[in-house]
């Protein structure tokens, strides 16, 4: 049976993030993002907000108290977390590359994953500790491969350019969770694309009964 671990992403895998960046969008420019754009190269590249309009939204999703009500989970992302124990994947914890700051990402992270999942206790962990330096810091961090440890696990990841750092620990197998912004994009060997926790369910039942 497989003894290793599955790893999530927060923003994006257990957490719905074109809903909460598009709610921002709203809020504050009165734009509606397609469903095909969430990460920056996408929104600025296509002209839908300029940089600095971007960059105050992130700073909103990621930093303001309100985004706390504003998170919602995954679609079943819950019902995953309990029928996976029952092939023995018990050892689960979210690794996230935002910064781990009081009232930060990764505080909103903790306060969000202990209301939506109270019987499935879920460790947070970041490469990136103190206090944000400005709200133009993106790309600054360090990558997620860094709080990992080099064994047998599952990563949930939704944005495939992150894919290539996560593949560097020995051990890992990616699962891209699919969304129509990360759709059209070949993935590496060793990462496979899954259209929802369900399916994802499949695939790790297969290998529990290896």
């Amino acid at each position: 049976m497989f003894k290793g671990k599955i790893v999530f992403d927060f923003h994006g895998v257990l957490a719905n993030m074109w809903e909460l960046k598009n709610w921002w969008a709203q809020a504050l420019y009165g734009v509606t993002l397609p469903p095909e754009y969430c990460f920056s190269r996408q929104i600025i590249g296509a002209g839908v907000l300029t940089r600095e309009q971007y960059e105050d939204l992130q700073y909103l999703v990621y930093y303001n108290p309100q985004t706390r009500e504003q998170l919602r989970p995954t679609p079943g992302a819950s019902e995953f977390l309990k029928l996976a124990k029952r092939h023995g994947y018990v050892a689960q914890e979210v690794v996230t590359s935002s910064r781990d700051c009081p009232n930060g990402p990764a505080d909103h992270a903790r306060a969000s994953l202990q209301a939506w999942f109270p019987e499935d206790p879920l460790v947070v962990a970041s490469p990136n500790q103190g206090p944000y330096q400005s709200k133009y810091e993106r790309g600054s961090g360090k990558p997620k491969s860094t709080v990992l440890v080099p064994g047998e696990q599952i990563v949930f990841e939704d944005d495939p350019k992150n894919i290539p750092d996560l593949l560097t620990v020995p051990g890992v197998t990616v699962f891209l969770l699919d969304w129509p912004y990360n759709r059209n994009v070949d993935l590496p060997e060793g990462a496979i694309r899954v259209y929802s926790f369900m399916h994802a369910l499949g695939y790790l039942s297969e290998r529990a009964a290896a």
